[in-house]
């Protein structure tokens, strides 16, 4: 449970169990490093430096080096997990349809990378609408706000279904405060579309790239081929005019940007539109699978790009483990593994549950449906990823900063999760950089 590694010419040593840091001699590395290499060898070994030897059987005896082979991998919710299944619930995400009017060029949903979901012609109907927030209804008493999101495709295409949505849920949730969001591409609206969304308190979330030749290369009308950029600035303009409140507090972004691609351009743009930093949560493509080639990738602004990222949705949280001196409980699970619903509730088209829209359909992922509820087992198996790993777990030095969730498990050979594709390598590289910044943020 122990890490070493080198920065800086200097010589650090991690110890995960009493999650401290130390800066050590290059003999005491040297030392250290022999006997992780040597663990479980029952052999005695001569050490020629017997101050050395005697510093690290006082930090032994302080509590470093501990193992813990006693432990039990098991998320800590899975024996309540049919009272939390059943009185906790409060994030619903409907699904009101797979169609789409953009095609843009790095979503799989709209090309031949179709591995996960598809633009079909497809929509939610109402009776399975009414039994989700029915569903939701009898699984919430324990939640005194519940929140419903609205998901696509573009949702606004079943703009008619969206607004039945919310007023049966007005009416139903009489006694708890609703909150509605949606992630929308601003595309279809106008002002009755508008000023219902203001009348509900909608949270938007606007997927808009950025400036006119961005989202000319990017964001095309599926049908025309159009540009997408006018139609869209026009309607945020439009919003801003009528609605500054709404627009400002109310109202946030969500750009996709390219490894070649400058980030500071894109807060620039924004910036230039009246949009504050803050409210501008950028994603970085994959591009895996999609029609788009680049001349080559400007390496210090991808850098760039990943740190700042890291930085501002990462730091804070690390920062707070970093400081916790708290051991691991004999039964132990890392984080990352959310309890479905109690975080977000994703409810198909077809009235399927899922853990939210990164999971892909798949039936082996299913949680249950609108019309059975919940599979109890299934759930209890897709939260306890960690036992797909176990033996890996259990002598982990990254424990404390892992956050994988199941999402990031799925084979999409076999359909299912498995500890093949788990990410434990990137978890460990990113657990590094953060002790690296540590040292850094130190020196300075």
């Amino acid at each position: 449970m122990v890490k070493c590694f080198i920065h800086n010419d200097q010589y650090y040593v991690y110890d995960s169990y009493v999650n401290i840091l130390l800066n050590v001699s290059k003999d005491h590395y040297i030392e250290i490093c022999g006997l992780l290499a040597e663990e479980g060898d029952k052999k005695e070994k001569a050490h020629k430096n017997a101050k050395v030897l005697k510093d690290l059987f006082f930090l032994k005896e302080k509590g470093f080096f501990k193992s813990d082979d006693r432990i039990s991998i098991e998320h800590p919710a899975t024996k309540y997990l049919d009272d939390i299944m059943h009185h906790c619930i409060n994030d619903l995400t409907l699904q009101v349809t797979k169609n789409c009017n953009f095609s843009c060029r790095y979503c799989t949903f709209a090309t031949t990378n179709n591995i996960t979901r598809t633009h079909q012609n497809e929509s939610m109907s109402f009776d399975v609408a009414k039994r989700s927030i029915d569903f939701l209804y009898s699984n919430c008493s324990d939640s005194d706000e519940i929140n419903i999101a609205f998901y696509g495709g573009e949702p606004l295409i079943n703009y008619k279904l969206i607004k039945d949505v919310v007023e049966y849920s007005n009416g139903l949730f009489c006694t708890k405060t609703v909150q509605y969001r949606m992630t929308t591409n601003l595309s279809i609206i106008d002002d009755d579309i508008i000023d219902f969304l203001v009348a509900n308190s909608f949270n938007l979330v606007i997927s808009f790239d950025g400036d006119e030749i961005i989202s000319g290369k990017h964001r095309r009308f599926k049908e025309s081929g159009r540009n997408t950029f006018n139609t869209v600035i026009s309607n945020i303009n439009r919003i801003k005019k009528n609605y500054p409140a709404f627009f400002t507090e109310r109202m946030s972004f969500l750009p996709v940007v390219f490894q070649d691609e400058n980030i500071d351009n894109v807060y620039s743009f924004y910036s230039s539109i009246g949009v504050d930093r803050k409210r501008v949560n950028p994603l970085s493509v994959d591009l895996n699978g999609i029609d788009y080639c680049h001349s080559a990738i400007n390496t210090t602004l991808y850098l760039r790009q990943h740190e700042l990222f890291a930085q501002e949705n990462q730091d804070y949280l690390f920062a707070d483990i970093f400081k916790d001196r708290t051991s691991r409980p004999e039964i132990w699970h890392h984080n990352g593994a959310c309890i479905p619903g109690v975080k977000r509730l994703f409810i198909s088209t077809d009235g399927s549950f899922y853990s939210c829209e990164k999971v892909p359909e798949f039936d082996a992922l299913s949680l249950g449906d609108v019309y059975n509820g919940f599979n109890l087992d299934n759930i209890k198996r897709l939260i306890n990823i960690g036992t797909l790993t176990k033996d890996e777990c259990i002598t982990c030095w990254a424990w404390r900063y892992c956050n994988i969730c199941y999402a990031q498990c799925i084979s999409y050979d076999n359909k299912d999760i498995t500890g093949l594709v788990k990410p434990c390598k990137h978890q460990k590289e990113t657990a590094l950089k953060y002790l690296i910044q540590r040292i850094d943020a130190k020196s300075e």
